[in-house]
């Protein structure tokens, strides 16, 4: 069983156990063929200690030979490295047993929660708690007599003595080492909680005789991915919420041809319609968009399921848990590597709206017809640069090209529109929403500022962030592009990963670039720019299985950043590298009283009074205001004693110190 949690590493020395003795057995890209045991190249542990970090073992009367104990307050890990050349690039069943016992708390008032946490190679495969008074979900309470025979001991010797049975299915990487890391992260001494483990085997498959099956089946346990959080006892990888989970597979069968991925995605909690900013489920594969979909919190949209209600449980977020099982073909470059990135497009916290997934299985197509290359009958669509807006021409500073300004009318230009301003004035308020936001969740703040439309996103610089939100606007096709290349370079990427990377940012930082191709893999011309933005309506692929991305309508958050017209402004702020971009804001300041603490523009404090403020405008509510009043953002909360309705929009508020 699998529990959801953090990650979290304690520091620990470890040992190597090598075996080169073993049979050497043919061995392919992971998971290639279909798999058997292999009964030749096995690790079974045997629980003496030799070889570990920490090599204590406790002999349980009648129970047997456990590792451990383990605990004391801060925790511990004990690791322990094996490497055999026979069991090199293949996949591995890990199987163990962790105990847990004692005092274990769970979300205790001023203990926490006490985890047990197993790791393969760096990644999570179990992360269980259990309760000093009962097991919890995927533990198993010991008989009685087995419970006393671990009593009996001067660790744990207390409350309950549960156990859980782990198995993952690993990839193990080409150098054949699979490193154990078993984690006790325990908050009291060892006499009150500890953990034990056992039976700890390593058990190889290998290839069969069919060198005809070229597919892969995720393990569910979150091997190999990034993040590997899983949902608590289950194979549903997640949750996931405002970013993405992946991982990459590489296969020489898959080279050049057409693949067929089939997985159930899972919208689970208060996703949001066209009311508020649809919020999407979206996959990728080698960073080209393949699925898009979309949920409510009323009613599962169609071409979703509902889950019954007791599959529904499973799920702690509030509204629908809704399923759709999809399937799409894609083709994989000629390095044979397959990265898929399963993403959420969601504007609340991940308690709110999340993600998940299972099932994937990703298998060449047996009816994937290549195509002639040579095919020029096919359609297309094309954006060019528009012609530039007539505008009267406005005076900016230079800006810095890593600065809101800079990047935003950078973009622009290359477009022919005419160049943004910054609304300075809003500058402190909106720094104070990127604080809030931060804080609280994206677009929480929203009305904050009066500025109905809004952008955020974190990044190391304001240019990261407008290069986000512009970057919605590609759509890429392995296909023929249309039109001569004006630049070609080497962008260096041998990669899937940095041959997208590479020549997508270098096409973001040209005055002149509006679409490119690249192929993975250093050449003169692995990367071409063009000047125009032509997307074939049919796949065709190119001799050389270029990936063309082309710039198409920019909606959803590029949206104001290129939009046409004259005299347009936006405000910007930034809290610990979280940005808010807002466009369509120029409130009416009051001129009553004088500046606040804060020295925001716009909010007035009344001299002499107990804190009576005038807002931005007469929009704004009354916890807004006072949360932008104060020197520091939490200075200052509504006095809903003398204030009618702190929620209530309001020109005048009156607001109590925060103690």
């Amino acid at each position: 069983m699998r529990f959801s949690c953090a990650v979290c590493f304690l520091a620990a020395a470890h040992a190597v156990d090598t075996d080169e003795d073993c049979s050497m057995l043919q061995t392919r890209s992971l998971g290639t063929l279909k798999t058997t045991p292999a009964e030749t190249c096995e690790y079974i542990d045997g629980d003496s200690g030799v070889g570990w970090s920490i090599a204590t073992t406790t002999d349980i009367q009648g129970v047997g030979t456990f590792h451990g104990p383990f605990g004391g307050v801060g925790g511990v890990s004990v690791s322990k490295t094996i490497t055999k050349t026979c069991w090199a690039g293949s996949r591995a069943t890990v199987q163990l047993r962790v105990v847990a016992a004692g005092g274990w708390d769970y979300q205790h008032r001023y203990k926490g929660t006490d985890y047990a946490r197993v790791f393969v190679n760096g990644f999570e495969v179990f992360t269980g708690t259990s309760h000093y008074s009962y097991c919890r979900e995927g533990f198993t309470a010991y008989g009685s007599a087995e419970a006393a025979a671990f009593a009996a001991e001067d660790s744990g010797s207390c409350c309950t003595k549960c156990y859980s049975d782990v198995e993952a299915l690993i990839d193990i990487p080409p150098d054949g080492n699979v490193e154990i890391v078993v984690q006790a992260q325990t908050t009291e001494n060892l006499a009150d909680e500890c953990l034990y483990f056992s039976s700890l085997t390593v058990v190889p498959e290998v290839e069969t005789s069919d060198p005809t099956e070229c597919e892969f089946v995720d393990s569910d346990t979150g091997y190999g991915w990034n993040p590997s959080t899983m949902l608590s006892g289950t194979a549903f990888h997640g949750p996931i919420g405002q970013t993405h989970a992946s991982r990459s597979i590489t296969k020489d069968c898959w080279a050049g041809a057409g693949v067929t991925t089939q997985l159930r995605v899972i919208a689970a909690g208060g996703w949001d319609d066209a009311r508020k900013g649809v919020d999407y489920l979206v996959v990728l594969v080698n960073g080209v968009e393949v699925w898009r979909g979309f949920s409510y919190y009323g009613n599962c949209e169609s071409g979703w399921t509902a889950f019954d209600a007791a599959e529904a449980e499973q799920f702690s977020e509030c509204c629908t848990k809704c399923y759709q099982d999809i399937s799409f073909t894609s083709v994989v470059p000629a390095s044979g590597e397959y990265w898929i990135a399963v993403q959420a497009l969601t504007d609340e916290s991940v308690s709110d709206e999340a993600v998940y997934f299972t099932g994937l299985t990703v298998a060449k197509d047996p009816a994937w017809n290549e195509g002639d290359s040579t095919d020029a009958d096919y359609t297309t669509t094309t954006t060019v640069a528009p012609t530039p807006t007539p505008c009267t021409p406005i005076a900016l500073p230079d800006a810095d090209p890593t600065s809101c300004l800079g990047r935003v009318n950078h973009h622009r230009t290359k477009w022919g529109l005419p160049p943004q301003s910054e609304n300075t004035a809003l500058h402190g308020c909106v720094n104070r929403q990127s604080q809030y936001d931060s804080q609280h969740g994206a677009h929480r703040s929203m009305r904050m500022c009066q500025t109905p439309s809004q952008g955020q996103g974190g990044g190391g610089n304001c240019a990261n962030v407008i290069d986000a939100f512009y970057n919605e606007r590609w759509a890429c096709r392995e296909t023929h592009p249309v039109g001569t290349p004006f630049k070609t370079f080497d962008h260096g990427g041998t990669t899937y990963y940095h041959a997208s990377r590479n020549c997508g940012q270098a096409c973001l930082d040209d005055d002149a670039c509006i679409s490119y191709d690249f192929v993975v893999g250093s050449q003169a011309d692995s990367c071409r720019f063009y000047s125009e933005a032509t997307l074939p309506e049919n796949l065709h692929p190119s001799v050389e299985r270029r990936l063309y991305c082309a710039a198409q309508t920019c909606d959803g958050h590029c949206g104001p950043i290129m939009k046409e017209g004259c005299d347009l402004t936006f405000a910007w702020g930034e809290y610990s590298g979280f940005y808010t971009l807002s466009w369509r804001g120029n409130p009416a300041f009051s001129t009553q009283g004088e500046a606040c603490p804060s020295q925001i523009e716009g909010v007035r404090c009344e001299p002499g009074t107990d804190l009576l403020v005038y807002p931005l405008s007469a929009t704004s509510r009354c916890w807004e205001t006072c949360y932008l009043a104060g020197a520091h953002a939490d200075d200052y909360v509504c006095d809903d004693t003398k204030t009618a309705d702190c929620s209530a929009h309001s020109d005048s508020c009156y607001c109590k110190s925060n103690v």
